[in-house]
């Protein structure tokens, strides 16, 4: 018994020691060649039980290294169920599938499956199909009534007849038909009118000036005719002769006849307006009067008088309108002075001597009373030699 101790003793220490080596190295990094032992069941110390798998849960198992004392696990997958047939539960038909259920001989579960439909039970065919439609055959389903067609062959076509047909008129379509000979279907086609065969058009209505004519002409194919409008012809006038014919200032009247319906037409003629002559000038135009002119019509002698606008002031610096414009320009008109060019009077300048000899030569005061004992009075004035305006004196001689 002692002995037995020891040995055991012995063997345990061998045991502890070889374990503490091989933590001593692993613990230096050198690395373990495992040495696995079997796998196990891992044990669950919380359910007190080991993981062994189930039908539909994962076990787990473990090894140990015999020499450093490393675990390894692994999963080890469900078994699944153990399934054999239990009974139906819903029937199928040919329209519906069925369900079954299985159960399992180890756990007892339940699992449910879907079974497949039935073929259908169809009965005699129908067959169908016709001229433009294929052959059929349909079957019946006598459980749930599903209809099922299958084709026989294509559509074999229509198997027509002759034509026969209804001609066509000039203005009327024709038709021609057939029919099939199997269906009784029926097919008609138009035929086209053939239109007129028209013959030349002739005159039977003549027209007038004013009013229309008419042509007609013969389908030379049925004979029926149609007509057209042709245009008046208008009327042939004569030529114009005069009823009154117009003079100066009156209108005249003209005539002339158709030809063809004797129709007669009158008009107007317009006055012809007097033929003038040229004017002649009757009183001469003035710087302060207006003259006049006369002119003849040499066709009926009517006698025209207008007036002739007053000459124009030539003078720029003697103004329209001022007091002392009528002297000069009745002075200018007689010639009595003159301006120092032809369109200047010079209204500043001082008179001269040769301008008052001038005056004085041409004035009718002038010629009563002598020129040379004038001249010798006005040049004795004292106001001649004075740079005064010359209308100044023009007005002192023409006494205005």
């Amino acid at each position: 018994m002692k002995k037995l101790r020891l040995l055991t003793v012995l063997l345990l220490t061998a045991v502890i020691s070889f374990i503490l080596l091989c933590l001593a190295a692993y613990a230096e990094g050198v690395d373990c060649t495992h040495e696995w032992g079997e796998w196990s069941y891992s044990y669950n110390e919380e359910t007190q039980s080991y993981l062994i798998p189930t039908c539909t849960e994962d076990g787990l198992s473990v090894r140990i290294c015999s020499l450093c004392g490393t675990e390894e696990e692994q999963t080890v997958p469900a078994t699944g169920h153990s399934l054999h047939f239990l009974t139906n539960k819903v029937d199928p038909t040919c329209s519906s599938i069925g369900t079954g259920v299985n159960v399992c001989e180890v756990c007892s579960a339940e699992v449910e499956f879907e079974i497949p439909m039935t073929n259908h039970s169809y009965g005699e065919p129908m067959i169908g199909g016709s001229c433009t439609e294929p052959s059929t055959e349909t079957y019946t389903c006598t459980v749930c009534g599903h209809i099922k067609t299958v084709q026989i062959s294509a559509a074999p076509g229509h198997l027509w007849s002759k034509w026969t047909e209804n001609q066509p008129s000039c203005d009327k379509d024709g038709e021609k038909n057939r029919y099939c000979t199997v269906c009784n279907e029926s097919e008609t086609e138009v035929i086209p009118a053939t239109d007129h065969d028209w013959a030349e058009w002739n005159e039977y209505i003549a027209p007038g000036c004013t009013t229309d004519g008419k042509d007609k002409r013969i389908c030379m194919n049925c004979l029926s005719f149609e007509t057209r409008s042709t245009a008046p012809l208008g009327h042939r006038w004569g030529e114009w002769s005069f009823i009154t014919e117009p003079t100066c200032i009156a209108e005249g009247e003209r005539t002339h006849t158709c030809n063809v319906c004797a129709l007669t037409e009158n008009e107007t003629v317009p006055a012809n307006g007097h033929a003038w002559n040229d004017w002649q000038t009757i009183v001469a135009p003035t710087y302060l009067e207006e003259g006049s002119k006369t002119r003849y019509c040499a066709v009926c002698n009517e006698s025209e008088t207008d007036s002739v606008a007053k000459k124009k002031n030539p003078f720029t610096d003697v103004k329209d309108g001022k007091w002392y414009t009528s002297p000069i320009l009745y002075c200018l008109q007689y010639e009595y002075m003159v301006g120092i060019s032809d369109n200047s009077f010079s209204l500043s300048q001082p008179v001269t001597r040769a301008m008052i000899r001038h005056y004085d030569d041409r004035s009718d005061y002038g010629k009563d009373r002598g020129r040379r004992s004038r001249c010798r009075r006005i040049s004795e004035i004292d106001l001649f030699g004075r740079c005064r305006r010359k209308v100044v004196h023009v007005r002192r001689y023409l006494g205005k």
